[in-house]
């Protein structure tokens, strides 16, 4: 067979199979699924003994390869045109970009990335590799200074002469590092920099090198993994313990009555949750402080290795790639300009988009309008963005920038190279007869087949505690009332009755009930009344006092009623769900509304049409979102001082916090609540929606009224 790559240039060879050839030959290699333009690379071929492909490791990641067996085909250009494309376009030196957002995608990784990252780490003194000086001075400085490796061989540190990646760019001294541990972040960003000064040509030749010193310094360091590297923190004994005390607490209070089922289980998988979460934020200082050359830490960290979680692949990815290539494959770089005049504005002090996000959306971008600060023009128009003239522009604060894009493009079936920009796998403007359609194709696919499942169990050690068969607290039996039950079967056929209705009820409640019938309880209304008066008296006090008021009711049936009754009594209120802590935190519900505020001014002033695309829908869907539950209070200030609910049993939570904060409350309740938890409980059936409408309406009348003497009497 062949080895399709010596180096990433690939070398002349002197061997040629082809005499007819007066060049060396090039071979096409194929990984299924070629899921994006990758999966195809060109190499110049040397023949090797045995019968396997040998690959350079450094284009495993664009060919998505690994070595249990994958299957590869090779493919001979014959004719000198395709020759030639495939060391123009296809060879794999030329290939060290992702098409998609033009990371560096050959990249070292695993023994490689591990081996580097050791190197890097500065030796037991604290002393780094890397210094601020420039390279010519580190280069001589290496020749005479002892640098240290990080490994032991019977208590002896070995000391050598080297010169590692600085004696790389030898021969370009102008370049300043900074003293930086060598990690998959750190490499990806130093690949970014080579490549942005030198080219990739010479950043190809710097990776190969990068790959054999790698490999040497994971050898000499011989890292392994044995049940002593897995090291325990000294905290989390005492840890556990307090987590289980507080389980212990939570039980005891779930005994006497004081906590409900759902709730004390929702309690436990918190504990729990937060225990194993703080363990793990510990596990990182606790590796740096003990052994910083821990394997587990060395290989976890520096990104080499360290993924455990369960992975299953998303096959269904696959078959999306081939219809989005399918709708967009017709759209051709055609022009070099299409003379549009619109673009899309973008603005880093409007406070709806992070830095990060402002430089990433402008690079590779090409300007729309020209940019002035005061009467100077610091860019023109059409000229293409890069980092350099982004610093400019946040350095001068200049604003609003517009870009073109493929949006504004005028063309309808394809697009022109100035509203494209950069192509990502080169850094240079996308040059004409570019397939962008199945490359953006191909981009929004491919990755879909790199994400994981994780199915996180966060009921933890709780959870599996868990007993098998609950224990009724006392002997006795239970009888059902024979109006209330009808004789029926299961879907298996087995005897069983059906209720016509909920038979559960606080007996608290027996004082305010006048009469059975049927199982049914019936309300006295002569305690309603009187309880309704006792409640439109208070609240017409604090209306009259310019009290703000807040009514909660989130059943489906009471929420156009209580939106109707609120906005009559300029009240806030909530009728779709009640977050919970939204009174207890009161500072994050105030920091959502000042965000659903700025967004709804930016809306009103067509801000959010003038964002890309992506951006103006993922801030729509926050505004509808925040709307459709804080649409009510979104001009609420501060806590309320009187909270009107519809139906205590629904809205416990919501009657809880105000008892927190010690919020007077006014409820309806049914005969299976408590009249102990409010202030003011007006007996009442919740379930008819007469009743939802009548008593709401008397206290919103009352406000009303009140309110009406407070703007007379000021």
């Amino acid at each position: 067979m062949m080895n399709p790559i010596n180096s990433l240039f690939g070398e002349r060879l002197e061997y040629i199979p082809n005499s007819e050839l007066h060049v060396t030959p090039t071979k096409k290699h194929v990984r299924a699924p070629t899921l994006h333009r990758l999966g195809i690379q060109a190499f110049l071929p040397l023949l090797v003994e045995g019968r396997a492909i040998c690959l350079h490791p450094l284009v495993c990641k664009g060919f998505n390869a690994d070595f249990d067996g994958d299957q590869m085909a090779v493919h001979v250009p014959l004719s000198l045109e395709a020759q030639a494309e495939a060391r123009l376009l296809m060879f794999s030196h030329m290939t060290l970009l992702s098409p998609t957002i033009g990371d560096p995608i050959s990249a070292p990784t695993q023994d490689m990335l591990s081996g580097l990252y050791v190197l890097t780490s500065g030796n037991r003194r604290g002393s780094p590799l890397w210094l601020r000086w420039r390279l010519d001075q580190r280069v001589i400085a290496a020749r005479e200074a002892p640098i240290e490796i990080h490994y032991e061989s019977l208590g002896t540190y070995y000391e050598i002469y080297a010169h590692y990646l600085i004696v790389l760019m030898a021969e370009r001294p102008t370049q300043v590092f900074h003293n930086k541990v060598i990690d998959g972040t750190a490499m990806k960003r130093l690949i970014s920099r080579f490549i942005d000064h030198y080219g990739i040509g010479y950043t190809s030749h710097i990776l190969d090198q990068v790959k054999t010193l790698g490999f040497r310094q994971a050898t000499a360091a011989s890292i392994s993994l044995g049940i002593d590297d897995l090291l325990t923190i000294p905290s989390k004994r005492w840890l556990v313990q307090d987590a289980e005390q507080q389980s212990f607490i939570l039980e005891k209070h779930h005994h006497y009555g004081n906590v409900h089922a759902v709730e004390k289980l929702r309690q436990s998988i918190e504990i729990w949750y937060a225990t194993s979460e703080y363990l793990r934020q510990e596990m990182t200082p606790n590796f740096r402080m003990t052994d910083p050359f821990n394997p587990v830490h060395i290989m976890s960290f520096s990104g080499a290795r360290g993924n455990a979680s369960q992975v299953h692949q998303l096959v269904d990815t696959g078959y999306l790639t081939c219809r989005l290539v399918e709708v967009v494959q017709h759209i051709v770089v055609r022009r070099t300009d299409c003379g549009t005049v619109r673009g899309i504005s973008v603005s880093p002090r409007s406070g709806m988009m992070a830095d990060r996000i402002f430089i990433q959306t402008l690079i590779g971008r090409v300007l729309a309008d020209d940019i002035y600060i005061g009467s100077r023009c610091i860019a023109t128009r059409n000229q293409d963005i890069g980092v350099g003239l982004v610093n400019r522009f946040i350095t001068f604060r200049a604003q609003p920038i517009s870009i073109r894009t493929p949006f504004t493009c005028r063309s309808t079936s394809w697009i022109c190279q100035l509203c494209y920009g950069r192509s990502p796998a080169h850094d240079d403007l996308v040059e004409l007869g570019e397939a962008v359609g199945i490359i953006a194709g191909q981009s929004i696919g491919e990755p879909g087949t790199q994400l994981t499942l994780r199915t996180f169990h966060t009921g933890g050690v709780f959870t599996g505690g868990t007993a098998e068969h609950v224990r009724a607290p006392s002997n006795g039996k239970i009888k059902f009332n024979e109006d209330l039950v009808h004789p029926t079967r299961t879907r298996h056929g087995h005897p069983a009755f059906l209720c016509s209705r909920d038979l559960k009820w606080n007996p608290k409640m027996a004082p305010y009930i006048s009469a059975k019938r049927k199982g049914i309880h019936i309300t006295n209304l002569t305690r309603t009344a009187r309880f309704l008066s006792e409640a439109c008296d208070l609240v017409f006090d604090a209306a009259s006092r310019g009290k703000q008021f807040l009514i909660v009711g989130t059943k489906n049936k009471e929420a156009d009623s209580v939106a109707w009754a609120a906005i009559r009594a300029r009240c806030h209120y909530v009728n779709k769900k009640w977050l919970g802590g939204m009174l207890t935190n009161w500072s994050t519900t105030e920091t959502r509304l000042h965000k659903f505020r700025d967004l709804r001014t930016e809306q009103k002033t067509g801000g959010l049409n003038r964002l890309p695309k992506r951006d103006a829908a993922m801030l729509k869907r926050q505004l509808s979102h925040l709307q459709t539950y804080l649409g009510g209070i979104k001009y609420m200030t501060g806590l309320p001082d009187i909270v009107i609910i519809v139906d205590q049993h629904e809205e416990y939570t919501a009657l809880q916090e105000c008892i927190t904060l010690g919020i007077p409350t006014i409820c309806l309740i049914d005969t299976n609540c408590d009249p102990d938890l409010a202030d003011i409980s007006i007996p009442a059936n919740d379930d008819a929606i007469s009743s939802i409408r009548l008593i709401p309406n008397k206290l919103v009348f009352a406000i009303c009224e009140g309110r009406s003497g407070y703007i007379r009497n000021p």
